[in-house]
């Protein structure tokens, strides 16, 4: 159908503008473009089949006696720059093409990267998916806002838990947010406020929360330096000690 079409016409769009065959792109091919690489198991066979409004072509390498192309062998390393050479030299450019229209039964949405749900300015990077009518996500990435800031398709592994030192100066640290004065908070809190009303978005506000904190720790780090540093310097000079005793003992 139309609208099932469509659908699969969008995700082969972004094989070409952000998967395996970004090498078209990188060519300067603008423009609709929907495609799909293949590589067999051992690289014996690679392949880019791709489709634009009006012309649908492909590219393979291989051999009628299999044999492997070479362990770096893949559709989007070989095939798809062949494709849009092919497409400029041998075609015309796609950008002179109308792109797909959004059939009847379709509905447009912006979702958050991060958790595939309907975007906000308090979650992470966003871009707009069709879905079927009635289909779409409902619920704010908001509500998934650990996942919502990382800029990636899947959610990130797990954290592996801090070690001793970092556990440390994690409570230093807490010690040194604690012992604020209020004008250090004041400031603190008139950064988020400015970045919200100058609609920076969560990137801006983490970026904004992140120099407040890194100020308002970077002193206690610096503390925790020469801490460190007079305590290396006292036992040195213990050991100092401790060999000019035993010298002078042995020559006595």
């Amino acid at each position: 159908s139309g609208p099932d079409a469509f659908l699969i016409t969008s995700l082969l769009q972004s094989v070409v503008n952000r998967g395996t065959a970004t090498a078209i792109r990188d060519a300067g091919v603008k423009g609709p473009v929907a495609g799909k690489t293949g590589t067999t198991y051992d690289g014996a066979d690679v392949w880019f089949v791709g489709f634009t409004p009006t012309i649908l072509a492909g590219v393979w390498f291989g051999a009628d006696a299999p044999v492997s192309l070479g362990s770096e062998a893949n559709g989007g390393h070989l095939a798809a720059p062949v494709w849009a050479r092919f497409l400029k030299e041998g075609w015309h450019s796609p950008e002179l093409d109308s792109a797909w229209v959004v059939p009847g039964g379709i509905e447009a949405l912006r979702v958050d990267i991060g958790t595939g749900k309907v975007a906000s300015n308090w979650c992470g990077p966003s871009r707009v998916e069709y879905f079927r009518s009635g289909s779409a996500p409902k619920e704010s990435c908001e509500g998934d806002i650990h996942l919502a800031l990382h800029n990636v398709d899947e959610p990130p592994s797990p954290p592996s838990p801090p070690s001793p030192p970092e556990i440390a100066m994690l409570g230093a640290i807490g010690r040194r947010i604690r012992q604020q004065s209020s004008h250090e908070i004041e400031n603190a809190m008139r950064s988020v406020v400015a970045a919200i009303r100058e609609s920076e978005g969560a990137s801006g506000i983490a970026r904004r929360m992140l120099n407040d904190v890194m100020r308002a720790t970077e002193g206690e780090r610096k503390r925790a330096r020469e801490a460190a540093n007079r305590a290396k310097r006292v036992q040195q000079q213990a050991q100092r000690r401790v060999a000019d005793s035993r010298r002078g003992a042995q020559r006595q």
